[in-house]
């Protein structure tokens, strides 16, 4: 798996952050002020249409709307809806439609509308008068939407879209004194003018957002790779040198490590200490291991060796006989044992002492490997020896074994030598022959050095 860096993680894990917030943000954000200017211009058009009702006598705009011919109350208060239109900038329509129930025609009736002087001068034809169709202007669905709110008890709100163009409505039912629901009162602003409001906030904030979370970013991943990334590449480097300094190297005292001098006192410094304690560590463990492996060595050493005669012990003829057994799975076998047991020990030990008895061993013990110079002899039992006969002893073991008969013959007749000098060793060889396994060899060389045994005794008497 490819590597990569913890500042780069950083870096990308923080961008993905800042769009995340900044889109949280810019959605949270579209959505509380959508509702605030909603609000705004809600609580904007109710008051428009409180004042506009305040100058209305509903009574004689009732009969206006059911005649189609002005009076001069209705006059009075065209000139005044005129005169409003003109000084609210903000304001796109305000006026009074009838609304009649489907079938009927026209659906939708002019009462009143308030025209600007530039609508007047400049396009008559849309300034509309008492008794105008409206239906044209307006599709059946709002016309039927518009009718329920005429004959309602509320102000409703509502998204409008006609040929007028894209309006947010407040419609307000209108009722005489006799309780006639005559026509509807409406206040339009421009929904196009509407979001372009909206818009223009998103904007800024979205724009405010990605300047301060970036401001943000940049500071965060400065005070990162100052504290964190790059104090962790000098530790990463200054660990990776140990490693290549360290590797092969046989001397403890060589895997001391020395943290760099880093410019900051936080997890990562504690990191390079931790590091450092650990060398120290791992230095006083090698030491340990080393002198364990030492002590290992020499106690192994010791039990190897027979601790009276010096040669191999039992111990060290398993490992050997382990061995032999391995050569032999793997074809490549070829060797003699000699086993040799030293006569008369008994005698010696109870007649000159168990002193003498051991110099009697170890006498006996170096005849054997004097003649047998070049192979590996072990003391198998108090007075038995083991030879392996391996590479030239073996190809001259019947020369050995004569020489070692004779130099026996030799030392039993010398009269010359206390009795504990006199070494009678009877001894005895068997070959490896295919099929074998390494303890049949032993004991039919055990045999063997028993018969012999035997006859070395019928020929003293």
């Amino acid at each position: 798996m490819k590597e990569s860096s913890v500042g780069r993680n950083i870096t990308i894990a923080g961008i993905v952050f800042f769009i995340a917030l900044s889109l949280v943000v810019s959605l949270v954000s579209y959505f509380i002020f959508s509702r605030t200017l909603r609000n705004r211009y809600q609580k904007q058009m109710l008051s428009i249409a409180d004042y506009v009702e305040s100058q209305l006598d509903h009574d004689d705009m009732a009969v206006c709307a059911a005649t189609y011919e002005e009076s001069e109350k209705y006059k009075v208060f065209q000139t005044f809806l005129d005169h409003f239109v003109d000084h609210y900038s903000d304001l796109h329509y305000v006026y009074i439609m009838k609304t009649q129930a489907a079938g009927k025609s026209p659906r939708a009736v002019e009462i009143c509308a308030g025209n600007s002087t530039w609508e007047k001068e400049n396009a008559p034809e849309k300034v509309l008068h008492l008794g105008d169709s409206e239906d044209e202007w307006q599709s059946s669905e709002v016309l039927d939407q518009f009718y329920d709110i005429q004959n309602g008890k509320e102000d409703v709100f509502l998204k409008n879209s006609s040929n007028w163009g894209n309006e947010y409505t407040l419609a307000r039912p209108l009722v005489s004194s006799s309780g006639e629901h005559y026509a509807c009162l409406c206040v339009d602003f421009n929904m196009d003018e509407i979001n372009a409001v909206l818009y223009r906030n998103l904007i800024s904030n979205i724009g405010l957002i990605l300047i301060v979370g970036l401001i943000f970013v940049m500071l965060v991943v400065h005070q990162l790779r100052k504290n964190v990334t790059r104090p962790l590449e000098a530790l990463e480097k200054s660990v990776t040198e140990y490693a290549d300094k360290a590797a092969g190297r046989t001397n403890p005292d060589e895997l001391r490590y020395e943290s760099p001098n880093l410019p900051v006192r936080n997890e990562v410094w504690s990191l390079a200490q931790a590091v450092t304690k650990l060398s120290f560590a791992l230095r006083d463990y090698v030491k340990h291991m080393i002198e364990v492996e030492r002590e290992a060595k020499h106690l192994k050493e010791q039990v190897a060796l027979d601790p009276l005669t010096l040669v191999k012990s039992k111990s060290a003829y398993n490992t050997k006989e382990w061995e032999l057994q391995e050569d032999i799975h793997k074809g490549r076998a070829k060797f003699s044992i000699l086993m040799a047991d030293l006569n008369n020990l008994k005698k010696v030990n109870d007649v000159y002492g168990h002193e003498h008895g051991d110099e009697y061993i170890i006498g006996g013990c170096k005849m054997i490997c004097d003649v047998f110079a070049h192979s590996p002899v072990y003391r198998v039992g108090g007075d038995e020896f083991a030879v392996v006969l391996e590479g030239k002893d073996y190809e001259n073991r019947e020369a050995l074994l004569k020489q070692l008969r004779e130099e026996t013959y030799e030392s039993m007749q010398n009269e010359d030598a206390e009795p504990w000098h006199r070494y009678s060793i009877a001894a005895a060889m068997s070959d490896y022959q295919v099929g074998d396994n390494v303890d049949t060899v032993l004991h039919r060389a055990d045999d063997a050095m028993y018969e012999e045994k035997i006859r070395m005794k019928g020929s003293a008497r």
